[in-house]
């Protein structure tokens, strides 16, 4: 009897739990952002070797006006609505040409956010570092947010 009771509440457990992850699976599917980019809002162009700040295989979240003029620079410096956005932008070396960037920002159930920026390689030889970049619709001041990278050939 006993023996009975532990496999069933064994099975019971891996299934709750199997449950749970396919929910929160679910659930960040579900719950999508679309996000606008510089070039859609600001005019910008080819932004990926247009927009520079200095860092090497990170990321930044920036919420200000001063953090953005005094960390930013390129051919490209739009006057960011920083009351409307966050900038969250980053450097990436890649080991060949890159033909674009794409991004998916994703919410779960509780809140977390996780960001998704998939580097869409070509067959060029030219290895390159890219800024990838994303407006983020204002946040609280305790925002954080995972960042993904992801290549793609």
């Amino acid at each position: 009897m006993k023996r009975g009771i532990i496999l069933i509440s064994f099975f019971l457990s891996i299934f709750a739990c199997d449950k749970e992850d396919r929910e929160d699976k679910e659930c960040m599917l579900l719950m999508y952002v679309p996000l606008p980019s510089l070039e859609e809002v600001y005019g910008c162009t080819d932004t990926r070797y247009a927009f520079h700040i200095d860092l090497k295989e990170t990321h930044e979240l920036i919420r200000t006006k001063h953090t953005y003029d005094e960390k930013v620079t390129g051919s490209c410096h739009p006057a960011i609505d920083f009351e409307k956005y966050d900038l969250l932008i980053g450097r990436k070396g890649l080991k060949s040409g890159n033909h674009s960037i794409t991004y998916e920002l994703k919410k779960s159930c509780t809140g977390e956010e996780r960001l998704v920026v998939t580097f869409h390689q070509d067959i060029s030889a030219v290895a390159a570092t890219v800024t990838y970049h994303v407006l983020l619709p204002k946040a609280d001041s305790n925002r954080t947010i995972a960042v993904e990278t992801k290549i793609v050939y």
